[in-house]
């Protein structure tokens, strides 16, 4: 004798054969289809709920192309990447989506790998954090083809017709410039993230641009080959660079790297070297001393990048649109930047 399956899950069937109606019947009604009685409806719907019936999205998905799930490809690892997952996860639910997520960089999966997995599973749409600035238009064939919109987020790719959300990467770079100069600093240095990425490009510009334009300010740039920082080369730039007393980090990890290396070499920040830095975690207020940062609300970029994957899945912007949406960047004044040594 069989033994039953105590985690049967109840399907359209079970309902049709204790409704005594048709499965096509039963789902019509269930899918809110009109053409019936309230009666039988709710009649259904009781049904349904006493046999623990829940409605099959992706069987519903497969036969609409709607399947409520959104891909997300985000460094989740990172405390920014889990804010702007955490905002993008409380806008999608207010509209019934749910995301499927990848941590990316991945040793395991290419970003190309990534997104044909999501695609498999039959997203209506991908939020990504792009891995390469330079791709183009191209490199997202399977996606256009497939008519699935896309989201960037953070990098923007400039070879890419899709909308992005992001911070004030040039704002990021002229605030801490301003912020400098006004302290007395004229003799500036630039640890920049990869110039080749537009974060470590745009944060890079603006902070020479406002450096530039004030007679006197000079800036010497030194740019690490990727995400984390050298120290060598951080301890190589301070060496060679005895006369520069401020310093702009083009993101924390570097600022925590020039903390190191600058008490190794008995720099003392900020009385003989001021250190700013964009990203403004939860590790800047406990470094000693406390860093003074530029940061944006990584959470509503989370929530920004929904609301516009929701606008172009409703029709209400365009899969190309070149949309860009800004979360603004503030400064955080904190101990880490204070006068050159020659100021009063």
């Amino acid at each position: 004798m069989k033994t039953p399956n105590r985690w049967h899950q109840p399907t359209l069937r079970d309902i049709s054969e204790k409704t005594n109606l048709t499965v096509p019947t039963v789902s019509r009604i269930l899918s809110g289809k009109p053409g019936f009685s309230n009666k039988t409806v709710e009649y259904v719907k009781s049904v349904a709920e006493s046999l623990g019936y829940r409605h099959n999205r992706l069987v519903s998905g497969m036969q609409t192309g709607r399947t409520g799930i959104i891909g997300a490809i985000l460094p989740v690892h990172a405390e920014w990447g889990a804010q702007l997952l955490t905002g993008l996860i409380h806008e999608l639910a207010t509209f019934g989506y749910v995301p499927i997520v990848l941590d990316c960089p991945s040793p395991a999966m290419t970003e190309l790998e990534m997104i044909n997995h999501l695609l498999e599973r039959r997203i209506e749409g991908v939020v990504l954090f792009p891995s390469d600035d330079t791709v183009s238009d191209r490199y997202f064939k399977e996606i256009y083809t497939r008519k699935i919109p896309l989201i960037t987020t953070v990098r923007r790719l400039e070879q890419v017709n899709c909308p992005f959300v992001g911070g004030d990467d040039l704002k990021s770079g002229r605030l801490a410039a301003k912020h400098l100069i006004e302290l007395g600093h004229r003799k500036l240095g630039h640890l920049s993230g990869v110039l080749g990425m537009s974060t470590g490009a745009d944060r890079a510009r603006g902070f020479e641009s406002v450096a530039k334009a004030k007679l006197g300010v000079s800036v010497t740039r030194e740019a690490m080959p990727g995400f984390l920082p050298e120290r060598k080369r951080i301890r190589d730039f301070l060496k060679n660079n005895p006369d520069i007393t401020a310093i702009y980090c083009a993101n924390e990890a570097i600022a925590v790297e020039l903390y190191s290396v600058a008490r190794s070499l008995r720099i003392s920040i900020p009385k003989k070297l001021s250190v700013i830095a964009h990203g403004g975690g939860k590790l800047s207020p406990l470094l000693h001393p406390a860093l003074t940062s530029l940061t944006e609300d990584s959470f509503a970029i989370g929530q920004n990048a929904a609301n516009v994957l929701l606008k172009v899945i409703q029709g209400k912007l365009s899969h190309s649109s070149a949309n860009v949406t800004v979360v603004e960047t503030r400064l955080i004044e904190r101990e880490s930047t204070a006068p050159p040594p020659t100021v009063k």
